[in-house]
């Protein structure tokens, strides 16, 4: 069986029945393509991962054409590792301190934190023409409501450019 990785360096898995392919992708072609195919399509994948990314980067330097994140929480946690790993070898980049305004989204006694994230494919960085970052104070203040109990959880809202025609049925 063979499979891919991007360790770094001199960096080794030692797993029997395994050859592993791509040791330092850095020295590979540029213009190879990962995974399966490259382009994986129309893909966002969003959820509360509790990862703490800090400045740890889900891009290869020299490698992928992808902007930097402007990092807001420099903390860091095995999640985060993990997340950022992933992303790596999948090819996709995280919205969240990229692209649009930024702000925390988990905001508590215990502090600020950037924990929930939004990733989506490289090439389809260019498709979104937004992304900003709700407080729950800045929607309680918009709705002007006195709740019994506040979330620590910010809204995350993106707007994605699409080719997609849809048609609205006339009345």
């Amino acid at each position: 069986m063979a499979c891919e990785t991007f360790l770094i360096g001199e960096q080794v898995i030692n797993l029997s029945e395994y050859k592993w392919i791509g040791n330092n992708r850095k020295l590979q072609n540029k213009r190879s393509k990962r995974g399966s195919d490259g382009n994986i399509g129309d893909i966002q994948i969003l959820d509360d991962f509790n990862a703490r990314c800090g400045d740890n980067s889900e891009m290869i330097e020299g490698i992928d054409n992808v902007s930097l994140r402007t990092v807001i929480h420099r903390k860091e946690n095995s999640h985060g590792d993990l997340l950022m790993n992933f992303l790596t070898v999948s090819n996709l980049a995280v919205l969240n301190e990229r692209v649009g305004s930024q702000d925390f989204m988990c905001i508590s006694n215990n502090g600020e934190s950037v924990v929930d994230y939004v990733c989506i494919p490289h090439e389809n960085l260019n498709t979104i023409e937004s992304f900003s970052v709700l407080t729950m104070p800045q929607v309680i203040n918009d709705v002007l409501i006195q709740p019994n109990a506040i979330s620590d959880d910010s809204i995350l809202l993106w707007e994605v450019e699409t080719t997609v025609q849809i048609e609205v049925p006339k009345p």
